[in-house]
Order: structure tokens, then C-alpha cells, then sequence
């Protein structure tokens, strides 16, 4: 791998150079942090992209199609990255200052993501939206990220113990479960939700008409 390359191993055939032996070394361990950095922000982007084209497959309601919902990870990537900045950026501070305000945070913009896709909303719009969808359903939202979390590392362990392959089960597995279960679970709240509005809805209409017929 690139970060496994150390200065001490440079070739000999780079100390032909003019610049000297020690320049050379210097020249040749800048190169391997600049392709170590660009790998890195290669990664994070191609990590986003696959992100936001998972969920929006989710969402498809057609047969999905991968290279329509890159295209909309394409559309969405600068907000999409924006929102996963200021969420690490809000969290690391909570996680920093006290470690209950960050797993309560953490748990409330769980859904951010998906409002940002699915309802073409803004970044903190997106926040509120999923703060106020997981309001008095936490421990249930927290209970079930839980046992995501615990399926996701025995998932890690295991594809460790595969050669070769089991770097991309992560990837290839574990991201479209995690993206596929949150989900419909997203999905069965705002359902959950809008049930209970329309019954309260209704509860309003039988207490007027009562009133009026007393």
C-alpha cells in the first residue's frame, strides 16, 4: 500500500540525481504523502458518491439503476458533503465537551441524510426535520442503531478473517444493509407520524361535532 512505503527503502537509482542523495529522499517521501493525500480524498469522495447512490436506490420506486442515482449522487454531493461536515464538526464538539449530548445528537440526525435526498431539503433544515422525526421515539431509534452497530462489527471481524475480498464486504455489504434498514425505518416513522396526526386530526373533528349537536 502507499502508506507502506518508508523513506529508508528509496530506491538507489534516486541518488544518481544531482540534487544529492538527501534531497532525493526528501523529493521522493513528499511525492508519497501528496499520493497518500490525494488516495485519501479520492476515497472520502467515491465514499460519499456511493452514499448518496445508495439511498436514492433505496428510495427508487422503479427498477433501480445505478448509474441514474449516481448521476443524483452527483447533483446532491456538495450538500450532501456539507451536511457530513457540519455534522462531524457538531458532534466531535459535543463528543468533546460531554459524551451523552453527542450520542443524543448522534441519534437525533440519524435520518438527515435520507430528509436531504428524499425531500430535496437543505442542510439544517435536514437537521430539524430528522431532530424532530426522532422526538419521542429516541430509545427506540437509539436501541436499533445499537444492534446495527453491533451486526456491523461481527461483519467487520469476519470479513477480516477473508483474504483479499473481505476488505470490500464492509463496503459492498455492510453499507447497502445499514442504508437499506435505515431506510424503511425512516420510512415507517414518517408513516408512524403521519398516522397519528391524521388521528388527531380526526379526535378534533368528533369533539366539534359533538359540541355542536350539544
Amino acid at each position: 500500500s502507499l502508506t507502506g512505503f518508508s523513506i529508508a527503502n528509496v530506491s538507489s537509482d534516486l541518488t544518481n540525481f544531482s540534487l544529492g542523495g538527501a534531497t532525493a529522499s526528501a523529493l521522493y517521501g513528499s511525492a508519497l504523502v501528496i499520493i497518500f493525500f490525494v488516495a485519501v480524498l479520492i476515497i472520502m469522495i467515491l465514499t460519499l458518491l456511493l452514499g448518496i447512490t445508495y439511498i436514492d436506490i433505496g428510495f427508487s420506486k422503479e427498477n433501480p439503476s445505478f448509474s441514474k442515482s449516481f448521476g443524483v449522487a452527483r447533483r446532491f454531493f456538495w450538500r450532501y458533503l456539507g451536511l457530513t461536515i457540519l455534522m462531524a464538526i457538531f458532534l466531535i464538539i459535543l463528543y468533546i465537551l460531554l459524551i451523552i449530548p453527542g450520542i443524543i445528537f448522534t441519534v437525533y440526525w440519524i435520518f438527515a441524510s435520507f430528509i436531504l435526498i428524499k425531500e430535496n431539503t437543505g442542510i439544517m433544515e435536514s437537521l430539524r426535520r430528522s431532530k424532530r422525526l426522532v422526538r419521542h421515539r429516541w430509545w427506540r431509534v437509539f436501541g436499533y442503531l445499537i444492534l446495527l452497530i453491533l451486526i456491523s462489527v461481527a461483519v467487520y471481524i469476519v470479513s477480516k478473517l477473508i483474504p483479499f475480498i473481505g476488505a470490500f464486504i464492509p463496503m459492498l455489504v455492510v453499507t447497502p444493509f445499514l442504508t437499506l434498514f435505515l431506510k424503511n425505518f425512516y420510512l415507517a416513522l414518517i408513516a408512524e407520524k403521519t398516522g397519528n396526526i391524521k388521528a388527531k386530526i380526526e379526535k378534533k373533528i368528533v369533539r366539534r361535532v359533538r359540541r355542536r349537536k350539544k
